[in-house]
């Protein structure tokens, strides 16, 4: 059991318990799908709950696939649905599917992962600070 702790209304983090059942989420329908982010966007927590435990194994999978089984894969599972629930509004029913909008989220926080600084520095002739010539 993994739990995944969600902001309330008011900005205090809710816990919710979510299981790891196999992979759902390959077998629950778009239109359900769609139908819990339907939910959501008007505050509806059991349907986000839903959503997680339908959906979650599958990014837990992917993240585990590179970092392996274990709290990293669980961090980037939790990362992903923390931004999921702030940016379910701006899902768009219709376009990609929700099963492939949630992916893609969870690749780019593993994407994030292997970032190993960030890319201002990288421009031609920046320097960080402590890579100065002395």
């Amino acid at each position: 059991m993994s739990i995944l702790e969600v902001p309330s209304a008011d900005g205090r983090r809710v816990a919710a318990a979510g299981t790891h059942r196999g992979s759902p989420g390959a077998t629950t329908s778009d239109a359900v799908l769609d139908e819990y982010v339907r939910r959501t966007v008007a505050g509806d927590r059991t349907a986000f709950q839903a959503l997680y435990d339908v959906l979650s194994p599958d990014v837990r999978d992917s993240a585990a696939c590179l970092f392996g089984i274990g709290d990293e894969a669980d961090s980037i599972t939790n990362a992903v649905f923390t931004d999921v629930w702030h940016r379910v509004r701006q899902y768009r029913a219709g376009g990609e599917g929700v099963r492939t909008w949630v992916l893609t989220v969870a690749g780019l926080h593993t994407m994030n992962r292997f970032e190993p600084e960030p890319k201002r520095w990288r421009r031609p002739g920046h320097r960080r600070d402590d890579q100065s010539l002395g």
